[in-house]
């Protein structure tokens, strides 16, 4: 029985002395107290804000649930607003931490946005390659017999004979 009494103790002795993990939660507005759509919520550790866990939130709420750092720097993030950091710390042993509202700033650093794209030099369309010259070197490399030599699996012979690599005689179109 003395046994029993002994071993009933050791394991509540060993339950109680580790730390349980618990909840973080809260609400995400912007500056007009709108919830904002979508971002995350992530845990860092304070010593080196390297990541513990994390969690997207949807609809301005989120909840990092197994959290078991007592003290923790919460970082939320959100497309087109600035990131907000706050260092927690547990107390109590609180099963949940409602850190309440926070509020994100929007982000104005990006003024312009330039999007560049170009056409590809050569692309291949089941069973056609087509060539883009315009707006590319190629547009100054002399006759449409000097473009096709550059083209890929296209040979032009001595005679100026076109033909496409394992495919015979070709067909040229042109698009001016």
């Amino acid at each position: 029985m003395d046994k029993l009494y002994v071993f009933v103790f050791l394991m509540c002795s060993i339950q109680f002395g580790y730390a349980q993990n618990f909840s973080v939660s809260g609400e995400i507005n912007d500056s007009n107290n709108k919830p904002i759509e979508q971002g995350s919520a992530i845990i860092l550790l304070t010593k080196d804000s390297s990541i513990i866990k994390g969690e997207l939130f949807m609809d301005g709420q989120y909840k990092v649930t197994d959290v078991s750092e007592n003290e923790f720097l919460l970082k939320i993030t959100a497309l087109g607003f600035q990131d907000a950091l706050q260092k927690v710390s547990r107390k109590n042993n609180d099963t949940i931490i409602d850190m309440g509202t926070i509020q994100l700033r929007a982000n104005t650093d990006l003024k312009e946005v330039e999007v560049v794209s170009k056409i590809p030099l050569f692309e291949r369309d089941g069973e056609k390659v087509k060539v883009y010259v315009e707006n590319s070197a190629l547009s100054s490399i002399g006759t449409v017999l000097d473009v096709l030599r550059k083209s890929p699996t296209v040979q032009v012979n001595s005679n100026d004979v076109v033909s496409v690599f394992g495919k015979g005689n070709a067909i040229i179109y042109l698009d001016e």
